[in-house]
């Protein structure tokens, strides 16, 4: 059966189906709104859950331990494995055949989602298309289903047919919840699209970290000192997030300091374009720049490894970030943090990060920038290593506290649990 070009999630006997009757955090508080609760024992025992994206077309164990991957494949895989963690019985549906994840994760193909895999689902969440929640209201009416909305305001493309939130439309009615990862992406949905989206219905549920830079080395008291040895400088986002800026400054800060390198880990490969049809790889491979390097998109083991070698990561981006998973995985591995006030990285940053306020970007930013990086990089090379040691250890200590997905399953749990006993945030049972 041939997957839908709209994204449409469609169960395959659509037709035969009948419907079914953390620890305290400083600075910045980057906890969302959604805690745990203390609710009855009962509405926290195993349950079947439904986890759909009908956009990802990869989940298995191979793809996420060896290969780059985006923020919202990772961000599926991840609280997949952390609820099954759990002891929940958790189907992930994309566009993709049948597997298994170690983590006793069930990956279905999105377009042959059967009778059978719905019975006794007893919540589903939805990933960025709010079209997909209405499809499967149709057959699962009264079982709670959320919204979960990663992608940012200004995509819309219902007419090309892809990646669509469809909160402009009254698909938005659909969802029992609307999950935001940020309270700024809430925020301006709900300024943009105030008469679609119903606002008692909407919550923050935060963007986690991988795994793999949540583990504590067994040199983790000589992790600052490898750091500084080396004094470099690295890229770790999507190539059109500001990376054309960073190599336009990088000269300037090459000259204030030549013995810092930097280390660009990009490219489209992370979404599925391959490096044979990617422009923006083979235009950086071909770069000859002194003192910088390409490494390419790594998986998120290798990428760690490099990361907490690694003194500071930059992200001039103007980009509207709805969370910035790259940024927060880059202060949970230690490292310092330039990077712009655009979107919700200053709420994902937590206080740990240098910001740069972007403005009307331009020459004035640029200069704000480079000025920022370089004393940045001045204060690795010739600052207080106790004071900046110290500082570090309290941010990764912090980040690698609160940003864990075991933390979010507990979150989505909880707020499952309150749809499921009928005491929603607007005092009405769900239908």
């Amino acid at each position: 059966m041939k997957r839908p070009s709209s994204g449409a999630c469609r169960p395959a006997d659509a037709d035969a189906m009948k419907p079914a009757g953390r620890q305290p955090i400083t600075p910045g508080s980057p906890t969302g709104p959604v805690q745990p609760v203390a609710l009855p024992k009962k509405a926290f025992r195993p349950m079947k859950l439904l986890i759909i994206d009908s956009r990802v077309t990869k989940a298995s164990d191979a793809y996420s331990e060896a290969e780059g991957m985006g923020g919202i494949a990772s961000s599926l895989i991840y609280l997949s494995d952390s609820l099954a963690a759990e002891g929940h019985d958790v189907m992930l549906a994309i566009a993709s055949d049948p597997d298994m994840r170690r983590s006793g994760v069930r990956i279905v193909d999105c377009t042959k989602v059967t009778a059978g895999d719905l019975s006794g689902v007893e919540a589903v969440i939805v990933s960025n298309n709010a079209d997909n929640v209405t499809s499967v209201k149709r057959f699962l009416p009264s079982v709670p289903t959320f919204l979960w909305v990663h992608i940012q305001h200004d995509v819309w493309f219902h007419d090309l047919k892809c990646l669509a939130h469809y909160l402009d439309t009254d698909h938005a009615r659909s969802a029992d919840g609307i999950v935001f990862v940020s309270e700024w992406q809430k925020r301006v949905f709900l300024e943009k699209f105030k008469d679609t989206i119903p606002a008692e219905r909407c919550h923050v549920i935060r963007n986690a970290c991988n795994p793999f830079v949540l583990r504590q080395r067994d040199d983790e008291a000589g992790l600052f000192d490898a750091k500084r040895t080396a004094l470099e400088v690295a890229y770790v986002s999507a190539p059109t997030r500001g990376l054309d800026t960073l190599l336009k400054l990088w000269p300037a800060v090459r000259a204030d300091c030549p013995a810092a390198t930097l280390a660009v880990y990009s490219g489209q490969s992370i979404y599925g374009v391959a490096q044979a049809d990617d422009p923006i790889h083979r235009l950086l491979s071909g770069m000859t720049m002194e003192g910088a390097e390409y490494r390419g998109p790594l998986s998120h083991a290798r990428l760690t490894e490099r990361l907490l070698d690694t003194a500071i990561v930059a992200y001039p981006t103007a980009f509207e970030e709805t969370s910035g998973i790259a940024p927060i995985e880059a202060l949970a591995a230690g490292c310092s943090l330039v990077c712009t006030d655009r979107g919700a990285l200053p709420e994902s940053a937590a206080g740990f990060a240098t910001m740069v306020p972007y403005g009307e970007g331009g020459d004035a930013f640029e200069e704000a920038f480079a000025a920022a990086l370089i004393a940045k990089v001045r204060q690795w090379r010739d600052g207080d290593g106790a004071e900046l040691r110290t500082s570090l250890r309290h941010q990764r200590q912090v980040i690698t506290a609160n940003y864990r997905w075991e933390n979010r399953a507990l979150e989505w749990k909880s707020l499952i649990a309150l749809y499921r006993t009928g005491f929603r945030t607007d005092k009405r049972r769900p239908d």
